[in-house]
Formats: structure tokens, C-alpha cells, sequence
């Protein structure tokens, strides 16, 4: 029974320091550099990028070309229309594999659009597509992008017809594990 008991204490010794050991290696007060490069971190997400103009992340350019308002989008056979009460939101964009290495499919850049209170709308699949066909883009589906290529992309999103005209609007860019913001109007 004693030896169960100093063993028992002896491993409450052990975790008590490991766990002490772990919660004093995440501290800002430590280093002046991690708070440094937190702050250059917020800096860098707070900037907001206007259209046409490249943002350069680790390892691609991105450059959202173009947002319109659209009534319809697809062609003769596939036009698609927004639900009541919606308009459709058409984001032109492109990126560049400024890296010297391939850049797998699922680290490839995605897109959102946020109204003024932070709320993300994710692009419609469907009316993407059909828009895609429309202005015959030409884009990389499950490839890798390899250096020195550039990719022309689009995406729409429904969104409220009263909300969109109401506040600012951002197209969110993420890519290599940061976010962008672009003004849209």
C-alpha cells in the first residue's frame, strides 16, 4: 500500500510540473518578438485591398478583379436568377503561383463575401457554374497549380437585395493560412 501511494504521489509530482512546463510556453510577456509579429499579423488583416489591386501572400499573387451586381448569370440554356428578395453578386479573381513548388489543390485560395457586421456568405455552387459558362472562364477544377501559372476564377453569391445596398461589402481572400479583405463598393 505505501508503495502504491508514493508511486501515486510521484506521478501527481510529474504531471503538476509537466503542466506548469506547458502553461508557461504560450506567454507574450516572454518574448517582445511574438507580440511584434502579432501585431504585424492584425496589421496585415485589418488592411483592406481595392479592386485590381495584387495582394502578394507567401506564396501567390491575388487580385480580385471585378464584383458586380448581376440580374441573371448563364447563358441561353442555363440562366439562373436570384430568390425573392435576392441579387446576385459576381466576383472576378485571380491568382499566381509565385512559389517555386506545385501548389495542391486544397492549398489553393478560396473566397467569401462579408457584409459590414462580419457575417460570411459562401458562393452558390449552382449559379457559379452557370456563370463560369457565361463568360467562358477557363479554370483549374482538382490540379495543382504549378509556378510561375496564373488562374482566372469567379464566384457568386446570393445575397440579400436591401442588405447588399446597405454598408460596406469585402471579398475575403484566404490563402496560405491568412485572410485579405478587398472593398467591393
Amino acid at each position: 500500500m505505501k508503495k502504491i501511494l508514493k508511486w501515486g504521489g510521484i506521478a501527481l509530482v510529474v504531471i503538476i510540473v509537466i503542466g506548469a512546463i506547458a502553461g508557461s510556453g504560450g506567454s507574450d510577456s516572454q518574448s517582445g518578438t511574438s507580440s511584434t509579429s502579432q501585431e504585424q499579423r492584425q496589421a496585415e488583416q485589418a488592411k483592406v485591398y481595392a479592386t485590381n489591386e495584387t495582394v502578394a501572400s507567401k506564396n501567390m499573387e491575388l487580385t480580385v478583379t471585378s464584383v458586380a451586381e448581376k440580374a441573371s448569370v448563364g447563358g441561353q440554356y442555363l440562366n439562373e436568377k436570384p430568390s425573392e428578395g435576392g441579387t446576385l453578386v459576381a466576383v472576378n479573381w485571380q491568382y499566381k503561383n509565385t512559389s517555386s513548388e506545385p501548389i495542391g489543390t486544397f492549398s489553393q485560395p478560396s473566397i467569401k463575401l462579408v457584409d459590414s457586421n462580419g457575417v460570411e456568405y459562401s458562393s452558390d455552387g449552382g449559379k457559379s457554374a452557370s456563370y463560369a459558362t457565361e463568360i467562358k472562364l477557363d479554370r483549374k477544377i482538382l490540379s495543382d497549380l504549378n509556378p510561375g501559372i496564373t488562374v482566372k476564377d469567379a464566384s457568386v453569391f446570393e445575397v440579400s437585395k436591401e442588405s447588399y445596398a446597405q454598408g460596406e461589402w469585402f471579398v475575403v481572400i484566404k490563402a496560405d493560412g491568412k485572410e485579405y479583405r478587398v472593398a467591393t463598393k
